[in-house]
């Protein structure tokens, strides 16, 4: 097919190379073959440019229609929608402030329509396979990638210098590793080794004895993941179910983005695939995680119980099981937030069924360590609490208690915004 005579773009995708590397031209490809009926479709890469282009004939054309992706890192998403040059921006982190205020003229960017959570990916650390270090805390990470460990002896390994290898500074993935272990930019080792591809990083780990870089979940490779903990204790693996609930420290969303209104009427279309069972089906088999795990899964555990588990917590896992959903909210906010938003309604679906209708709901309530139950700054966990509770009797489930553990058990570091709004959670058990 020749470029030059391709008609213009059904769609234009800009931002995340975590997505935009496969994930995004499958979604594609399948999207341009189910749902638009087109014949001959081919996907062509241009590594280079970090183009991707997704060509095929729409029903009775005689020249070919693409989808184009560029994949250069989660900040360029808002910026090509703000400069008009994508109908869908791809993140692997959260929209700032900064880039809300600069797409103001598109409408909401917060809105349900705009701010979509295509799937959830973890960030593994991974280390050479011959390495004996197995678990390393947030802090220990981000002292390493500051420079501040220099050997892996003083993590239990050999007296021999710390590599380190990081994705690009544009891409979403070394955003979203700064914020979730607090690293300041200006605070970075000088001798890390910056690689743009993520299958790179894990090549380049796997055949360093002495490396350590960090990774979406998909690119793991032939390097070893380690157990990742928020503050001591046995850590959590880099596991898809730690991932959908995202208990696993270094768990992240994967976002499209899109104006609530947009003027291509492709966007709303892809989307729309996009979340639909078929489009989930296809974050998982990227190596991702969608919406497709089963609500009421409760094989065993992954993860033994913490030690410092309080012991009501103790005793609802007697007699409950965790469902591998944990509902989270807006930053300050009571209201849940999007990915919540489509969880909520499969839930109650299935709790509402015979089997399970006439069990008791358990909301286990984690709170930000400075927030305490009654005073000023607790209202709006309340109130988020509350609401959920409402919610879920208004659908029809009259089972439903609160249990409040407070500051208990954190997945991530209470010292950032990121990881308060991760520890600021609500998970849902069911009664045995």
């Amino acid at each position: 097919m020749d470029p030059a005579t391709a008609q213009p773009e059904l769609l234009r995708l800009v931002g995340s190379n975590t997505i935009g590397s496969d994930l995004a031209p499958t979604l594609a490809k399948a999207y341009m073959n189910d749902v638009l009926g087109a014949v001959r479709v081919e996907v062509r890469r241009e590594p280079k440019e970090h183009r991707t282009v997704v060509e095929g004939y729409l029903p009775g054309a005689t020249e070919p229609s693409s989808i184009q992706i560029i994949a250069t890192g989660s900040g360029f998403a808002f910026e090509a929608l703000r400069d008009g040059l994508a109908d869908i921006g791809m993140s692997s982190r959260t929209i700032t402030a900064a880039e809300e205020e600069q797409l103001a003229s598109l409408g909401n960017m917060r809105d349900r329509k705009s701010e979509q959570v295509l799937g959830l990916d973890g960030l593994a650390v991974v280390v050479h396979p011959s390495n004996p270090v197995t678990v390393l805390t947030l802090d220990q990470i981000k002292r390493i990638f500051n420079g501040r460990i220099k050997q892996w002896s003083t993590l239990g390994g050999a007296k021999r210098p710390i590599h380190r290898y990081s994705r690009n500074r544009e891409s979403g993935t070394f955003a979203s590793f700064i914020g979730m272990v607090n690293l300041d930019h200006g605070r970075l080792a000088p001798d890390i080794t910056y690689i743009v591809e993520s299958s790179d990083v894990s090549d380049a780990v796997a055949g360093d004895p002495d490396g350590i870089g960090f990774i979406a979940l998909p690119y793991i490779g032939q390097a070893k993941a380690v157990r990742v903990a928020a503050t001591a204790g046995p850590g959590f693996p880099a596991n898809r179910t730690l991932v959908y609930r995202e208990d696993y420290p270094l768990s992240r969303r994967l976002y499209l983005y899109a104006p609530p209104n947009p003027t291509n009427p492709r966007v709303g279309e892809f989307l729309e695939f996009a979340q639909s069972p078929a489009g989930q089906k296809l974050v998982d088999a990227t190596g991702f995680v969608g919406r497709t795990l089963e609500p009421l899964d409760t094989a065993e555990d992954p993860h033994p119980l913490p030690k410092q588990a309080p012991k009501a917590y103790t005793e609802l896992a007697q007699t409950a099981d965790p469902l591998p959903v944990s509902i989270r909210f807006k930053p300050g906010s009571a209201e849940p937030d999007s990915k919540a938003w489509n969880d909520l309604p499969r839930l109650v679906q299935v709790l509402l069924t015979p089997q399970y209708r006439n069990r008791e709901v358990v909301l286990a309530a984690f709170r930000n360590r400075d927030t305490v139950p009654g005073a000023d700054q607790a209202h709006v966990q309340d109130a988020a609490i509350a609401e959920l509770k409402a919610e879920l009797e208004r659908k029809g489930l009259q089972n439903v208690k609160v249990a409040d553990f407070g500051p208990a058990l954190p997945v991530a570091a209470d010292s950032t915004p990121e990881g308060r709004e991760k520890n600021r959670r609500v998970e849902v058990w069911l009664s045995r």
